[in-house]
């Protein structure tokens, strides 16, 4: 699963008021969540200029545009509204709280749905491919720590010998990127690797392949 995007929602809304059970985890410091909210017809006429707000949420969810406007719903269709938001590394953990989404129309009608959530570490340590690849001239490598680290991202060549080091320093728990700027290097398969040594002594190595194209 893309680190970057983890939590993803498929929500139907109808009737007056709904009350979300499940508790949806949240990883810290990360990017492009998504959260889709179904909104169903279950009138027999069109529903015109529905608009979706998310009206309440806590000041560490960033949405990159908190509502979305829905021109016509058939009678007895559904139509998604999809909201994408980043959660900054000052969220709380372990704590629950809720985003409250508000369903208006023209003609009057009103839904709401609360989604509870909560923020939690990452659970392993992982590197994931960098993104884009093949690339020119620069590429972003994002990995997870559980916990605080002292992290080294290198870079070699595919003889094996180092020609960069990206990255070296003590990292706090979450989701991190750096973006490699290659712009001085030939053409040609690199391998990048990451080093983490967390505060407890743990050490994990990781390595990836990745194509450079001029």
């Amino acid at each position: 699963m893309d680190i970057l995007k983890k939590l993803i929602v498929v929500l139907i809304l109808v009737n007056t008021v709904l009350n979300a059970q499940k508790i949806y985890e949240l990883p810290l410091n990360s990017e492009g969540n998504i959260i889709k909210l179904g909104v169903v017809n279950s009138s027999d006429v069109d529903m015109e200029n529905i608009r979706v707000s998310a009206v309440e949420y806590p000041e560490w969810i960033k949405f990159g545009n908190d509502w979305q406007s829905l021109d016509v719903i058939k009678a007895g269709e559904r139509s998604l509204a999809s909201f994408i938001f980043d959660v900054t590394s000052q969220a709380p953990l372990n704590t629950e709280e809720k985003i409250k989404f508000i369903v208006s129309s023209n003609k009057g009608m009103l839904w709401q749905k609360e989604i509870k959530i909560v923020t939690e570490l990452p659970k392993e340590f992982s590197l994931e491919q960098n993104y884009p690849n093949p690339f020119n001239p620069e590429t972003t490598i994002s990995y997870q720590l559980p916990e605080d680290s002292k992290v080294t991202i290198k870079i070699f060549d595919i003889l094996g010998k180092e020609v960069h080091t990206l990255i070296s320093e003590n990292q706090a728990a979450g989701i991190h990127k750096q973006i490699w700027n290659a712009s001085n290097f030939a053409s040609g398969l690199y391998v990048y690797q990451l080093i983490a040594e967390s505060v407890s002594g743990e050490q994990k190595v990781f390595r990836k392949k990745m194509m450079l194209v001029k």
